[in-house]
C-alpha cells in the first residue's frame, strides 16, 4: 500500500507541475505590460470569472424529498430547511467559488465532518454538532492513479497535520 501511496503522489505531481505556470499567467509576472482594452488574452482570467458567477451564483438550495412522503415529509421538510439554512450559516458559496476556481487549474476536493456547533457553549454536557466543509489543497491530496474515474478508486486520501499538544 506504501508503494501505491507513493506511485499516487508521484501521479498528482506530475499534473500539478505546471499548476504554479497557470496561476502567475491567470494575472500575475506572466501577464504583458503592452495590453490594450481593445484586445483581451488574458483567456485563463477572462474564462474564470465569466464562467465563476454562472457556476455558483449563491449559496447552493437543497430540496429534500422522501420516498414515502406520509409519514416523513415533514422531516424532509425540516432537513431542506435545515440544510438551507447551514449553506447561509458557514456562506458556502465563498468555498464553492474557492473550489470552482482551483478546478479550473487542476482539481478541487473537500472533507465535511461534524465539528462542535461554535454558538453553543462548550461545557455543556451534549455540544450540538454540526457539519463543517474544509477545503483540501491540490497538493495534499490523493487518488488512486489506475482508477479512470473519481468511482473506480480504490483509495483516495489527504494528508493532514496535527499538533502533538
Amino acid at each position: 500500500m506504501y508503494e501505491e501511496i507513493r506511485s499516487a503522489e508521484s501521479f498528482r505531481d506530475t499534473h500539478l507541475s505546471l499548476m504554479r505556470e497557470m496561476v502567475e499567467s491567470y494575472g500575475g509576472n506572466a501577464y504583458r505590460l503592452d495590453w490594450q482594452a481593445s484586445h483581451h488574452e488574458n483567456h485563463f482570467y477572462e474564462f474564470i470569472r465569466l464562467v465563476t458567477s454562472k457556476v455558483v451564483f449563491d449559496n447552493p438550495k437543497i430540496i429534500a424529498k422522501t420516498r414515502r412522503p406520509g409519514t416523513q415529509k415533514m422531516v424532509a421538510l425540516a432537513i431542506q430547511h435545515a440544510l438551507n439554512r447551514w449553506s447561509r450559516d458557514v456562506q458556502i458559496r465563498g468555498l464553492l467559488e474557492r473550489l470552482f476556481i482551483q478546478q479550473c487549474f487542476a482539481f478541487a476536493a473537500t472533507q465535511t465532518t461534524m465539528v462542535s456547533s461554535p454558538w453553543m457553549d462548550p461545557r455543556e454536557e451534549s455540544v450540538p454538532r454540526w457539519p463543517m466543509t474544509f477545503e483540501i489543497e491540490p497538493d495534499r491530496f490523493i487518488m488512486d492513479p489506475l482508477a479512470r474515474s473519481f468511482g473506480q478508486a480504490r483509495f483516495v486520501g489527504h494528508m493532514w497535520v496535527r499538533s502533538k499538544a
